[in-house]
């Protein structure tokens, strides 16, 4: 199962995450910082929240896999 979760780190392993299924659990740091790492890339003038990017990075990544 390929999932990417985007959320506070202990959120989402409780809500989200049975017990003893997990295989690796990648977290990136700074922790506790109580800022807002929502960022704004630009895309050729196209503004795209980071949700939308990483999306759009699963989708063509899912779509190379399938051709390998």
């Amino acid at each position: 199962m390929k999932k990417l979760f985007y959320g506070d780190n202990l959120d989402v392993l409780r809500k989200f995450v049975r017990d003893e299924t997990v295989d690796l659990c990648y977290i990136d740091p700074p922790f506790n910082s109580k800022r807002n790492y929502n960022c704004i890339c630009n895309n050729n003038g196209k503004l795209i929240d980071i949700i939308e990017l990483s999306n759009s990075f699963w989708r063509f990544l899912n779509e190379t896999v399938s051709k390998v």
